[in-house]
């Protein structure tokens, strides 16, 4: 079966906030790497940078069981109840970010999931300002990936290194009900219009 998100990762996974990581960002001008490692929202960040509005296009979504990686990194059990959504944020300009979002079903308000398909072409990060819903960004991590869907759409050679990041996305914990509540794993890959490889974290 063809995976559902294909990418190779080079190196593996790094703490965004170590030497290795350090590495990884060291080239990059401080604009980009305020980008890359921040832990707000992406598409506020992007469209400050860019002065552009970002959308969304959704390539594929689907709902299935956890895998082991993932349950791994999101403390979950494998097997439990997932809906994945790979999209491409965009601006006027073409597509910048790949994206997949792994939501766990059992800690993520429905409202939210039926937003995300009313609003198809909001990224995730509007449609919870919009419900005023507050976010963390937590164990992110950096790595540089392969990514040959991306590359296709971008008119690169398919083994083009992309940098890229995961974290965990989850709401404040002020919620008391299941009602404004999120937890998902998320991996980006950025476009090198954006952020351009300069270094890899083992260098």
């Amino acid at each position: 079966m063809r995976p559902f998100f294909p990418y190779q990762l080079i190196d593996g996974w790094v703490e965004m906030h170590s030497d290795a990581a350090d590495r990884l960002t060291s080239g990059l001008r401080p604009h980009q790497k305020m980008l890359f490692t921040s832990g707000g929202s992406l598409t506020l960040d992007l469209e400050l940078l860019l002065e552009e509005d970002v959308k969304v296009d959704v390539v594929r979504r689907r709902e299935t069981d956890l895998d082991i990686e993932i349950a791994a990194y999101l403390h979950a059990a494998p097997g439990a109840q997932v809906s994945e959504r790979v999209v491409w944020l965009k601006t006027g300009h073409g597509n910048i970010v790949y994206a997949l979002t792994v939501f766990l079903l059992e800690r993520t308000d429905p409202a939210i999931l039926a937003s995300l398909d009313r609003y198809f072409d909001e990224p995730l990060g509007k449609v919870l300002n919009h419900r005023r819903i507050v976010f963390t960004k937590t164990r992110m991590e950096a790595g540089v990936v392969v990514c040959a869907e991306a590359a296709s759409v971008l008119n690169l050679p398919d083994d083009s290194p992309f940098v890229a990041r995961r974290y965990v996305l989850a709401d404040s914990g002020a919620s008391v009900s299941q009602a404004d509540t999120i937890q998902a794993a998320v991996i980006e890959v950025f476009s090198p219009a954006i952020i351009p490889v300069v270094a890899r974290p083992d260098a």
